[in-house]
């Protein structure tokens, strides 16, 4: 985390384990303690890896599905409690461009977010008659030290790129909060790249495997 001290407005550092989900009771809990209310909920752990699918150690598998899946449900649940008291509030999902369009070697992270997609349209109808707004944000290739924990082998993205800055990402999450926006993609490439998949899969699928093996 980095220093929020230059950042005017009170703040509250919770440590945990996102894949515990009596953790996510305490950070809920802690929060309405300090500021008497919850107005939105960001689910922003994310765990990544670099492994072939069918070479994955199963291990590897539950952690990822554990923190990018089920710890965001456990923070989700718990926080919708509160928001239904309270009669509003808003569930911002980060997401990924690739729970759209998938990467070889990163199966069961794409897998999670796509998952993470599919549970947010859900929650978004079931929470609509509670006055509790669901939002998904698709970022791309973000500036973060993202690359350095993934499992199975750390390191930067595989296209060399220097990716946008996290800040960009944080700005776009504000907005949805502003203006309540359903679903968000960070830049307009992030945009194209999802619904070219759509439309030119088998071009979409050879040119990224290309591009991952050249880097």
């Amino acid at each position: 985390m980095g220093d929020l001290s230059v950042y005017p407005g009170r703040r509250l550092a919770v440590p945990g384990d996102i894949r515990d989900a009596s953790f996510a009771q305490l950070l809920i809990d802690r929060t309405v303690t300090e500021f008497g209310r919850l107005d939105v909920l960001v689910n922003n752990a994310g765990l990544g890896h670099h492994s072939a699918l069918a070479e994955m150690p199963l291990a590897d598998v539950r952690t990822i599905l554990d923190t990018n899946v089920v710890g965001l449900v456990a923070a989700t649940q718990t926080a919708v409690a509160v928001m239904k008291r309270q009669g509003r509030g808003q569930i911002i999902n980060i997401s990924s461009i690739v729970g759209q369009r998938p990467l070889m070697h990163s199966g069961i992270y794409c897998a999670s977010k796509t998952a993470v997609n599919f549970l947010s349209r859900s929650w978004r109808m079931e929470l609509k008659p509670y006055n509790i707004k669901v939002t998904l944000v698709y970022p791309g290739v973000t500036a973060t030290e993202f690359g350095l924990a993934k499992l199975g082998g750390a390191g930067e993205n595989r296209f060399g790129l220097s990716g946008i800055p996290a800040e960009r990402v944080g700005q776009a999450v504000v907005k949805a909060i502003q203006y309540g926006r359903t679903e968000v993609y960070v830049t307009w490439y992030d945009w194209a790249v999802a619904h070219l998949s759509r439309l030119f899969p088998r071009a979409i699928d050879s040119f990224l495997a290309w591009s991952v093996q050249k880097s």
